[in-house]
């Protein structure tokens, strides 16, 4: 402890320091392995290949020279995070499930980190206190050297107790009742204040054509060069609602800085058009694998892909003409409504003629022969309207019509009728039979009553001829 003593009392001396953040980053893991049967208790988070363990912690100044790998720095540490794509570890907020299983670091004459074991870890059910032996635990191993590996929902191999088994539990057995482990093929490395990199844009977009391919360009720039060694991230796309190989094409690659450079790096994603109306589509970029830099910000930048198709035309409306009715009157005239609808609401103007035909009425003397034009404005759905003159007299007849037709429809189509018929009905009385018409036959009774009168009639003419 001798070196982290000394460490303290720099950190904690008589003068004052300015915070500085270590930044850990590793390979993408290189293996993954989800054992079977899962936990039992707690939240099973498998691990996934194509992430690897990014981190930091902070001390309040630089760690010392010359430092032991047995030496603990936990003292000087005031803050810490560990990620590995699928479970993230922090000290803030405080959370009396986490624990902290000693932070150790050997360092060079420089005072940069050669060696560590960091291991973090929570109980994998999120609560606080003892636990029963074997109870699962959330693991994240931060190391520098040899090949490195992590492990979510590992049983706790302590020794119970009455209270059960303490926040001291560090043993992690490496056998089947590990849920899930991973393995990076390398040791991780420390940076020291690492450049940060960032995208110039978060959200870009762009239309994607109605053929062939345009591109999309994402800037990465680090917020300060590397001195000494060079710096490199990987980065992949990744499918959101839009669909690689049909709307965009997939890729992944590797920007790199050499040391002193922090000129701005170009992502290239190709997108595809077409001409097929559809929602705006979006893909994501994701940063990883950094080396010689820490993860920025954020890690992830999303490209919208936007819509430069339009819709199908809607098709035009259709237009339907009702009939009418109307008694004549005794005088004078009266006018008779005509109604014409459309099915839907036109885009376009839609114009109309329309025009009377005799049919039993006669224009002249049952009603006044008539023409007219209808017009609905774009976004006009309501009803039209049109009159005709009915004339009125006092002659008993049978009910007449005529018809009305639609033409020369401009911006609509013919619907179920085009052709309304106006009927005027009789309101004289009961109308005389036609000159030469059948006339109805008697009934007995009437036969009865005529016979009877007949009868009486030629005895009435009998009595008058009578002598005197």
């Amino acid at each position: 402890m001798r070196a982290a003593q000394a460490a303290l009392a720099l950190a904690f001396g008589s003068g004052a320091h300015a915070d500085v953040t270590y930044y850990f980053t590793s390979p993408l893991y290189q293996t993954v392995t989800n054992y079977t049967p899962p936990c039992s208790t707690g939240t099973c988070t498998n691990l996934q290949t194509g992430a690897g363990i990014n981190g930091w912690f902070r001390t309040a100044s630089p760690l010392p020279p010359n430092l032991l790998l047995s030496d603990d720095i936990t003292p000087l540490v005031t803050s810490w995070s560990f990620s590995n794509g699928s479970l993230g570890l922090s000290s803030q907020p405080v959370r009396p499930d986490i624990r902290v299983h000693g932070f150790k670091a050997a360092t060079d004459a420089q005072g940069n980190i050669v060696q560590s074991i960091i291991t973090v870890s929570r109980w994998a059910d999120g609560a606080a206190g003892p636990h029963a032996t074997d109870a699962l635990v959330d693991t994240i191993s931060a190391n520098t050297h040899g090949s490195g590996s992590t492990m979510l929902n590992a049983l706790c191999k302590g020794t119970a107790t009455v209270g059960g088994v303490g926040d001291t539990c560090i043993m992690f057995g490496t056998h089947a009742n590990i849920t899930s482990q991973a393995t990076y093929p390398a040791g991780g490395t420390w940076t020291l204040d690492a450049p940060r990199p960032a995208f110039s844009a978060t959200a870009l977009s762009a239309t994607e054509g109605f053929a062939g391919t345009k591109v999309l360009v994402f800037t990465v720039t680090p917020d300060k060069p590397s001195a000494t060694v060079p710096m490199s991230l990987d980065w992949r796309t990744v499918d959101g609602t839009a669909s690689a190989g049909s709307d965009y094409t997939a890729g992944t690659g590797t920007l790199t800085w050499p040391p002193g450079n922090r000129d701005p790096q170009r992502i290239e994603v190709t997108l595809h058009g077409d001409t097929t109306p559809e929602a705006d589509e979006s893909f994501t970029i994701e940063l990883s694998h950094f080396i010689g830099m820490a993860p920025g910000a954020t890690t992830q930048a999303t490209g919208t892909i936007l819509n430069d198709d339009a819709p199908a035309p809607a098709p035009p409306p259709t237009v339907t003409l009702g009939n009418a009715t109307l008694a004549e009157g005794h005088a004078g005239t009266s006018l008779m409504t005509f109604t014409a609808t459309l099915s839907s609401t036109p885009t376009a103007a839609v114009t109309l003629q329309w025009g009377t035909a005799n049919g039993t009425a006669t224009a002249g003397s049952d009603y006044t022969a008539a023409t007219g034009t209808l017009q609905w404005d774009a976004g006009d759905d309501l009803a039209k309207t049109f009159t005709v003159a009915i004339h009125g007299d006092t002659t008993p007849e049978a009910d007449e019509s005529f018809t009305v037709a639609l033409s020369h429809l401009a911006g609509a189509t013919a619907g179920a009728s085009t052709t309304g018929t106006g009927t005027i009905t009789n309101d004289d009385g009961t109308p005389p039979p036609a000159p030469g018409g059948v006339q109805p036959v008697p009934t007995l009774s009437e036969w009865a009553v005529i016979t009877l009168s007949a009868a009486l009639a030629l005895a009435a003419a009998l009595l008058r001829r009578r002598p005197a």
